[in-house]
């Protein structure tokens, strides 16, 4: 519903909200069965109307951006999809270079993106299936596009963008090591305890460990170690006791 995708806005906008954006691109079946996400992308009229109500609806200097896929079925209502987000008066689109159904199978089809990259006045950022700095290199020469958004790639690898940034300038870098990674998880599960009731603070570093184990063994072995973990102060510990940073008297 525009209006009241409307009214939220006003409202996050007033309490600080840095920008607004609109997610048109997410596959979950949960979220498509209530009408949102993806499945708007079979009706680019309804994103136009939405997108131009929020823009309409927030300050000039707060962003509204969004972000679609090149179609639900099929990428023959791409055109449409970009042309509807675009004209709606948003500050930038993101999009993933694949379609709902094809959700996160490779590969991404960022040629597509070339038809909309240099053709409009707004940013275009290129996303999907970018996991190290090369494939940043061959998604800007096929799609034509100098932004991008990391999203599965720099779960799974944290430092990709200080990565991506040193391939850019020609410097080597190390990698990240698993220590400074159980540092990050630990600051990570610090500070969803402490806006949230800890127990909610569970699962989010568990589904990150996962993402994590395609880079690093370290987070495998982790995962089966904390997978039955319900209590946040098992959890803490089992986390100290992932790095050597730390000591496990710190938690008491």
């Amino acid at each position: 519903d525009p209006a009241l995708m409307a009214t939220n806005a006003k409202i996050v906008a007033k309490l600080g909200a840095p920008g607004i954006d609109l997610n048109f691109g997410c596959p979950a079946k949960t979220v498509n069965k209530s009408r949102a996400g993806a499945t708007l992308l079979k009706t680019p009229e309804l994103i136009f109307d939405i997108c131009k109500a929020v823009r309409d609806a927030t300050p000039v200097d707060t962003p509204v951006t969004a972000k679609v896929r090149l179609g639900f079925d099929d990428d023959s209502q791409f055109a449409d999809i970009a042309d509807y987000a675009i004209n709606s008066g948003i500050d930038e689109l993101t999009v993933h270079a694949r379609t709902k159904v094809q959700a996160y199978r490779p590969p991404a089809h960022w040629s597509l993106l070339r038809t909309i990259s240099n053709s409009r006045g707004i940013p275009i950022i290129a996303n999907g299936e970018i996991w190290t700095p090369s494939d940043l290199d061959l998604c800007r020469e096929q799609s034509g596009c100098n932004a991008f958004m990391l999203a599965r790639g720099a779960l799974c690898r944290p430092d990709l963008g200080r990565a991506i940034k040193a391939h850019a300038e020609s410097v080597p870098v190390n990698p990240m090591s698993w220590p400074e990674v159980a540092e990050l998880l630990i600051q990570f599960f610090e500070a969803n305890g402490a806006r949230y009731d800890r127990k909610y603070s569970i699962n989010p570093l568990k589904q990150w460990l996962v993402y994590l184990q395609y880079c690093y063994p370290q987070a495998a072995a982790l995962f089966a170690q904390v997978k039955r973990i319900r209590d946040p102060d098992d959890m803490m510990c089992a986390l100290l006791g992932a790095t050597q940073k730390r000591a496990i008297s710190a938690a008491a």
